[in-house]
């Protein structure tokens, strides 16, 4: 019995036969890829039979035809990843069903990443880590450092924090190995770095920087490298501008680096860029704005060269890690601001008014432009009262028969073109709308608020429970109200942001002559 039971067919020989060629065909193809023979490769995936996975050749085919195109393809690249799994990004979190459609979504999550879409990329994310428990610990690795860039991004950095402590212990990973200066590593850690091999130290230096960047965002001591890059330059600047030392901070940016001068065609990021608007907010910080401007405006035209420079390399059709390297919209953020505190309110409305198309979720941001509005309007009543103090131009004769000439007054101007205050133009009818929006946005976000002090009780256990190995509880770690570019809205800036913003409505309110909706705001 035990020898028929063991026993094959000549059936079953050819099955195993067919299938085990099948599988040196998929190999075949993925050591061309390795050797960045996309041809070659996309002539293996064309070979094999329909008894393979279709959808992980397809997947195959259009990694292949993508990296065939210099990472150029990228809206095809995406259209064919969606045409596999089409993702439901309305949701909070999106739900993937078997881990193996996990790498479709990670390469959506990607070009997301890079097209400036962090929130949608976040989403797909934490339904990949759903299935944490059964990745490979390689592809894990790119997935963990992918959130966690995701969550600093948009300015949650708690969660970050818990999910890098949940993938130091999910991929044994220790601190001191990696955040140690050089010159104090023991021998035996020396000889394990040694061993690595490219990758894998290609995703300790990334985690390093990403390490540092959670610590210093959450307020935590961390040991930065005695490198002179400007990557190190850059976040040991971010630490002493946190601990207020600003000289300190603006000598860190203002040395002169070692490494390779980092470009948006090379990179994606361009150092200059990163460093002239640093230097802006250092300035600002210690209320020089005549110097904050000027830093900010060198910025802009560091951005702009970049992304001509990379325009003229690739043409039109640019590179996956160069469509979202522009960094206009918050720079021009940071000018705006700049130029408001520097009493020049209409040139602030006019950079102010282009950070609007993607931040209109942030009230800061339409408090800001009404505050321009007011600004402008106070300035034209300055201009109106120094031109009507000489009222009298001359005196002819003395005694009783004395005169007074007096200065003819300026005609007012009266736009009778048709209008209305939702077309952006510095006055008082846009300011109005401008804190109508503000009010509505800040009244959700103190709901949301109210809601986050109901949960403390429940979140309060689970920063005290300790992580198990393929837990998932960073995402239920509960963070301050997202307001992108500003900082995060804690419920105390809450209510004294509303109280900013019903000050100013009182007062528009008042000047357009709508008394009871000023004594309600009042």
């Amino acid at each position: 019995m035990a020898e028929k039971t063991n026993a094959l067919s000549e059936q079953d020989c050819e099955l195993i036969n067919q299938i085990t060629n099948e599988f040196k065909k998929y190999f075949h193809s993925v050591n061309f890829r390795h050797r960045k023979n996309y041809n070659a490769t996309f002539q293996c995936l064309d070979k094999l039979s329909p008894a393979v996975d279709p959808l992980r050749v397809a997947h195959n085919k259009a990694v292949c035809e993508f990296l065939n195109s210099d990472l150029k393809k990228c809206e095809q690249f995406r259209n064919a990843l969606t045409s596999l799994q089409n993702p439901d990004l309305t949701l909070s979190v999106v739900d993937i069903k078997y881990a193996n459609l996990c790498p479709i979504y990670y390469n959506q999550a990607v070009l997301l990443f890079h097209m400036k879409q962090p929130y949608s990329a976040l989403k797909i994310m934490k339904g990949i880590l759903q299935h944490i428990d059964q990745l490979e610990n390689r592809f894990l690795q790119k997935v963990g450092l992918l959130t966690a860039c995701l969550l600093l991004d948009t300015n949650q950095a708690k969660k970050a924090d818990q999910l890098i402590d949940m993938l130091q212990t999910r991929l044994d990973i220790n601190n001191d190995d990696i955040l140690m200066p050089d010159d104090l590593v023991e021998p035996e850690l020396e000889k394990a770095k040694e061993t690595l091999d490219e990758e894998e130290e290609i995703f300790r230096n990334l985690f390093r920087l990403v390490l540092i960047r959670s610590y210093l965002l959450n307020g935590k001591n961390a040991i930065i490298p005695l490198e002179e890059t400007s990557n190190f330059s850059i976040l040991k600047a971010h630490q002493f501008f946190l601990g207020n030392d600003f000289q300190m901070a603006s000598r860190e940016l203002a040395k002169q680096f070692k490494n390779e001068l980092i470009t948006v065609p090379k990179n994606g990021e361009d150092q200059n860029v990163c460093i002239a608007n640093n230097m802006g907010l250092i300035h600002f910080s210690v209320k020089h704005y005549a110097l904050a401007v000027r830093f900010f405006q060198q910025a802009l035209i560091f951005d702009q060269k970049a992304i001509e420079s990379v325009k003229k390399e690739h043409g039109n059709q640019l590179p996956m890690h160069c469509i979202g390297a522009t960094k206009r919209q918050d720079i021009l953020y940071n000018l705006g601001i700049a130029l408001l505190y520097l009493q020049r309110p209409k040139d602030a409305f006019d950079c102010l008014l282009v950070p609007l198309n993607i931040y209109h979720k942030n009230p800061k941001l339409w408090l800001r432009l009404a505050e321009a509005c007011i600004m402008v309007h106070k300035q034209h009543l300055k201009e109106q009262e120094s031109q009507n103090k000489n009222i009298v131009s001359s005196i002819i004769g003395s005694g009783m028969h004395r005169k007074f000439i007096i200065t003819p007054t300026p005609q007012k101007y009266v736009n009778d073109e048709p209008g209305s205050s939702a077309i952006p133009s510095p006055n008082l009818e846009f300011a109005s709308l401008c804190l109508r929006n503000a009010l509505t946005l800040i009244n959700y976000y103190s709901q949301l608020a109210n809601g986050f002090d109901s949960d403390k009780q429940g979140t309060s256990n689970i920063k005290n429970e300790t992580f198990t190995m393929f837990g998932n509880n960073w995402n239920k770690v509960n963070e301050s109200i997202l307001c992108n570019p500003s900082k995060p809205l804690t419920k105390t800036a809450i209510d004294k942001l509303k109280i900013h913003i019903l000050t100013a409505s009182s007062y528009v309110a008042l000047t357009l002559g709508d008394y009871t909706l000023a004594l309600q705001h009042s």
